[in-house]
């Protein structure tokens, strides 16, 4: 007898094989870094460094990506994402300043730092216990050295400490159906590396939705399958900033799903 787990894949593949049937996806050659880098910039493209990390003076250069929710937080990835993106808006930031080059050794440094840990990820390893911005302190300090002397003042300081970017979500579906999800971010990340989106087995970070509350925040895409089989796929957002004064663990953020 096949066990629910084996069943429920088995129907998602199913589901999968019908929606791509036909589809042409164009071939690639991009490596790990430079896919998650472009598709993380098309996700930000219009926004500043202040905007998603830290508006206002001075300038927190320690990262909790407070702003923006690319991939969940248990993603092995997020860290290296969260790293990606803020290497680019910072660059962009001091470049307009006229004082990258004052910045350049740090941000090599750290760059190479993201590189090593996604191959090790890419390679199977865990992900690293400690946030790339702990790892990397004095790599910070240095640089926000590095960026006051070059402008004569102190704009940039690294003070640390992170709170949850995520809300406790609740799923309704149709009666009898079953459902599965997918961070935005992993799903598009995907079509990139010249994966099949919505091939479970292949695309990962497809999560099945249960009775209990999963903790989310930013876009993602559906697909449920029906009593019948038939099937259906959508997207839905969780706007965290919009929402987390609102609901709690004991009262989750509702969503239905069609």
């Amino acid at each position: 007898m096949l066990s629910r787990r084996n069943l429920f894949r088995g129907l998602c593949l199913l589901v999968s094989s019908l929606l791509l049937a036909g589809s042409d996806l164009s071939a690639g050659g991009l490596d790990s870094w430079d896919a998650l880098r472009s598709v993380a910039l098309q996700r930000v493209a219009g926004r500043t460094y202040r905007q998603i990390y830290h508006a206002g003076e001075p300038v927190d250069l320690y990262s909790c990506g407070a702003q923006i929710a690319l991939v969940d937080d248990d993603d092995p990835y997020a860290d290296v994402v969260d790293l990606v993106v803020w290497l680019e808006l910072l660059s962009r930031e001091i470049r307009a300043k006229g004082i990258y080059d004052a910045g350049r050794p740090y941000l090599a440094r750290l760059e190479s730092y993201g590189r090593q840990r996604l191959a090790r990820l890419d390679a199977g390893y865990t992900r690293s216990v400690d946030s790339w911005s702990a790892v990397n302190e004095s790599t910070l300090d240095g640089l926000a050295r590095a960026l006051n002397a070059a402008l004569g003042q102190r704009l940039y300081t690294v003070k640390g400490g992170c709170g949850a970017g995520e809300v406790p979500v609740k799923f309704r579906l149709p009666n009898g159906s079953r459902g599965i999800i997918i961070n935005a971010f992993r799903y598009e990340l995907c079509q990139v590396r010249n994966i099949n989106p919505q091939d479970t087995s292949a695309c990962y970070g497809w999560k099945e939705i249960t009775g209990v509350p999963m903790y989310l925040s930013g876009s993602y895409r559906y697909m449920l399958v029906r009593p019948g089989g038939g099937w259906s796929a959508g997207e839905f957002v969780v706007d965290q900033r919009r929402i987390e004064s609102m609901f709690s663990d004991d009262r989750p953020y509702p969503i239905e799903l069609r």
